[in-house]
């Protein structure tokens, strides 16, 4: 009876720090997956400020140096010789 009660009482035991650890490890995978959250969070937003900034600067350039209007396109007629159909 006693080694019974005895045997119960241990695998309870075992049971019982089974299960805490279980908790304890639980409670570190959240804690890695929090950090890495908070991480790729911060670099959201630093590539959104990137981009942000990266356009007020090209939207600055813009003005101060305007691109030149492109120059109009110019047709040049090609005729074959007389009596051939090679171009020259």
């Amino acid at each position: 009876m006693a080694n019974c009660r005895q045997r119960d009482e241990n695998g309870s035991q075992a049971k019982d720090r089974d299960r805490e650890f279980q908790i304890a490890n639980l409670r570190a995978q959240v804690s890695q997956q929090q950090a890495w959250q908070r991480n790729v969070e911060a670099a959201a937003a630093a590539a959104v400020k990137q981009r942000y900034q990266q356009g007020l600067w090209d939207e600055m350039r813009a003005l101060v140096s305007p691109r030149p209007e492109p120059a109009e396109s110019e047709i040049i007629y090609v005729e074959a010789d007389q009596g051939s159909d090679q171009v020259r």
